[in-house]
């Protein structure tokens, strides 16, 4: 044997003898007191759903992290579990769906998730809830949030956690008392149903404004990014066009390519089907995103949207049911001379819900005009009795019409309708007017609206 054949087989022998290094953890556990067959499991731009065995409430999954940090595993709203993850690590949950506040972990991080089992007991017997926290005068808010940040401090530091984590967790502590601070006059005026309150001179003098470039606290903490979210979303309120003005503010105001792409997207999935400027929105978008995934996903709607867009011709719907007996199909209400205000609604929509005391003062107000008014419901099949008495309870008037698929009827898909309430008009032929007409609440906007229209 030669030396280059020695030499090969001697770094094949090394490299076999070589311990293959782990790039997953395995999560692991119990789930007591329930029939759910899954949970979720989320962190920054990270979701996996995993399964849960219905029978023993046993569930066991190999996972690759895109980073090690905050993670939550979620049932439904109101039963989370916020965890720390590192990629490597494995990890031994056991809980109870009827009440997570006694999670156990075992793992190489099992004492910083006690401790956040730990810190969410202390947010219940400090803050209560955000309605208690958000209606004391400004004096109690003020001691209470002192209060509750000095409580989270103590706890976080007797802890002994590692320097790193413990420097981390106590700039999420700030930006969650931070957040608050920051909502509380908007959240006060609401509950004691007053817009001329404000805070006082010195509020804010001891949570000054924070900075919106740090990349590695965004991914980290929620907190952060609704300031963030929150802080710009009030700049916009200011400008002409909110959706747009709300693109236009981010760039002007972050500087971070991972920021602006997140808000961007975040908001702008929903906001292209709202916006009455599609074009100019969606060019400003695409020229200020680098996330080609999530432009890839804008242009997909923009191009959807394209199809619905003022002056073109709507989709149809067919065979929808309707209150008064039968069918109906947008032809039925075409060609008459008469425009169409459709109101895409839902009885589980509490922003609906608002909009229709309103709306029948349209219907009234125009009732001898040349328009007329439909509701069309997005509700599940199964609450066809709970729309029928929603309609007479609200004594909703115009014609009312019961979709086929729910939010993912035909007619919704092709507006891309993804929130609600959300209202349209036709003309008298079927062209589109405007797929997003403003809300009866916007007013005079509404109103100047149909006022234009040869009605």
């Amino acid at each position: 044997m030669n030396f280059f054949s020695k030499l090969l087989l001697l770094t094949l022998i090394i490299s076999c003898s070589k311990p293959i290094e782990k790039d997953y953890l395995i999560i692991s556990g119990n789930v007591k007191n329930t029939k759910r067959k899954r949970m979720r499991l989320t962190g920054f731009n990270f979701e996996k759903e995993i399964e849960i065995d219905s029978k023993n409430g046993n569930f066991i999954d190999t996972l690759r992290i895109p980073r090690t940090g905050y993670y939550n595993i979620i049932f439904n709203s109101s039963r989370t579990i916020k965890l720390y993850l590192t990629k490597t690590d494995d990890i031994k949950i056991q809980t109870n769906f009827k009440n997570v506040k006694n999670t156990t972990f075992e793992g190489t991080n099992a004492s910083i998730n006690k401790y956040f089992i730990d810190k969410s007991k202390l947010h219940s017997s400090v803050i209560i809830s955000a309605y208690t926290l958000f209606k004391y005068d400004e004096e109690l808010f003020t001691q209470t949030m002192e209060r509750y940040k000095n409580s989270l401090t103590e706890l976080c530091i007797s802890n002994n956690f590692p320097e790193n984590f413990q420097k981390k967790e106590l700039r999420g502590i700030d930006y969650e008392i931070i957040r608050n601070i920051n909502n509380y006059q908007d959240n006060h005026r609401t509950l004691i149903d007053s817009d001329e309150f404000t805070v006082s001179n010195t509020f804010y003098d001891n949570y000054p404004p924070i900075g919106f470039n740090n990349t590695e606290d965004y991914k980290d903490f929620f907190s952060y990014r609704k300031i963030i979210e929150e802080s710009l979303t009030r700049k916009s309120n200011r400008k002409e066009s909110l959706y747009l003005g709300y693109l236009e503010t981010i760039t002007k105001n972050v500087k971070d390519s991972l920021i602006i792409n997140d808000l961007f997207f975040k908001k702008g999935e929903t906001a292209i089907t709202y916006t009455d400027k599609l074009e100019e929105y969606f060019n400003f978008y695409i020229q200020n995103s680098s996330n080609e995934h999530y432009n890839s996903k804008i242009t997909d709607k923009y191009n959807i949207l394209k199809l619905t867009a003022k002056g073109k011709t709507s989709p149809k719907f067919y065979d929808y049911q309707n209150f008064d007996g039968g069918t109906s199909s947008l032809d039925d209400f075409l060609n008459n001379g008469k425009y169409l205000f459709i109101d895409i609604w839902a009885t589980w929509c509490g922003y609906c819900a608002r909009e229709i005391p309103l709306l029948k003062r349209y219907e009234v107000l125009y009732h001898d005009k040349n328009i007329e008014f439909i509701g069309i419901s997005a509700d599940n099949q199964n609450d066809f009795e709970k729309w029928k008495r929603t309609i007479i309870k609200n004594e909703q008037s115009g014609h009312q019409l019961f979709s086929d698929n729910a939010m993912e009827s035909e007619f919704f898909q092709k507006y891309a309708i993804e929130g609600l309430p959300r209202f349209i008009i036709l003309d008298p032929e079927g062209k589109i007017v405007t797929p997003n007409a403003p809300r009866p609440s916007e007013g005079d906007k509404l109103e100047n609206l149909i006022n234009s229209l040869d009605i």
